[in-house]
């Protein structure tokens, strides 16, 4: 008797499937043509925007990774202490000139490798940038011309007519290499950005500040997640390597 109601139930169930199933399909067929593509155009425009903004936070990821790691290797070269004023000069950087916060640091960073105290670093990166800007050059190419010249080989600068003798000490090769690049290449990182291609190259840093600061607010989020896959991963790689181990012994004993 149970099973003869459980037949029953099971029958119910179907046909009432297949009333909804028949149901629904009359109710699409009554569609039209410009009502469907009208839903595919708008699942279309849905699957674009969460790619593009699946996209936009993984870079704010990777734009605040390269700014956290570009503080780091500061502090690291300078001391935390120095950092904060050093900073604040970068920001202002990235506002007046065409280069980024990121590429200041790094400088400032490149400067410090180069024995230069952190009183003196900002008034030699203002010369470095000031050169960089006016040649073309990439800041650390830039910097690389004003570590040559404290390394007592000016012949970089000598082209712009900088003239640093090999027999001043490292002291004086600082500060007469970053007044006399100072004096001859004074405020044209300021001329630059004004230009509209400067214009354009800001409008580009800015948006990356923008894309950093987003990549604060969710890197906590993100980081753990990348912990976690990390720990999982480092996990799975041991489980897999006692495998390895333990294989061949499993292997013989299935073959006796």
């Amino acid at each position: 008797m149970a099973e003869e109601d459980l037949t029953l139930r099971l029958r119910a169930d179907i046909s009432e499937l297949s009333a909804k199933l028949q149901e629904a399909n009359q109710k699409v067929g009554s569609f039209s043509t410009g009502t469907v593509a009208k839903g595919i155009l708008v699942a279309e425009a849905i699957k674009k925007a969460a790619t593009v903004v699946k996209d936009f936070a993984v870079e704010s990821v990777k734009a605040f990774a390269e700014s956290e790691l570009a503080v780091t290797k500061l502090s690291n070269t300078v001391g935390s202490g120095a950092v904060p004023s050093l900073i604040k000069f970068a920001s202002q950087m990235q506002k007046t000139t065409i280069f980024s916060d990121e590429a200041v640091i790094s400088l400032q960073t490149q400067l410090a490798q180069y024995g230069l105290l952190p009183g003196q670093i900002n008034k030699a990166a203002t010369a470095v940038i000031n050169f960089a800007a006016a040649t073309g050059k990439e800041l650390p190419e830039a910097a690389a011309s004003f570590g040559q010249a404290l390394a007592g080989n000016a012949r970089e600068l000598k082209r712009y007519g900088i003239d640093i003798s090999e027999n001043d000490t490292r002291s004086q090769k600082i500060t007469k290499t970053t007044q006399q690049m100072d004096l001859a290449f004074s405020n044209m990182a300021r001329t630059m950005a004004n230009t509209s291609s400067g214009a354009m190259t800001q409008a580009k840093n800015a948006f990356g500040e923008v894309q950093e600061q987003v990549g604060r607010l969710i890197s906590p989020v993100t980081s753990k997640f990348t912990l976690a896959l990390r720990d999982a991963l480092f996990e799975l790689a041991e489980q897999m390597a006692r495998f390895k181990t333990i294989g061949p012994a499993v292997k013989s004993l299935a073959l006796e």
